[in-house]
């Protein structure tokens, strides 16, 4: 997942948050990324399908998936 943190910093390098999850829920390290995704518009939490296009993209081409926490956290998982 360090891998898909970096690159995912590269494509939206204004979110105030990417980083493992582990931080946030206790969770094997490296198994999910935290993100600000949904906080910031580049997912739409009420939507649950409208991601950003580059973000949709992305998780398409490299087999991720988006679980919600909160409104304005989204942990981004390997299917």
């Amino acid at each position: 997942m360090k891998n898909h943190i970096q690159a995912l910093r590269g494509l939206f390098p204004n979110a105030s948050m990417i980083r493992d999850g582990y931080h946030f829920d206790d969770r094997k390290k490296g198994i999910s990324i935290w993100t600000s995704f949904a906080e910031e518009g580049i997912i739409d939490y009420y939507g649950r399908t409208q991601f950003h296009p580059i973000l949709e993209e992305y998780m398409e081409k490299n087999g991720l998936y988006v679980e919600f926490y909160d409104p304005g956290t989204a942990f981004i998982f390997k299917k």
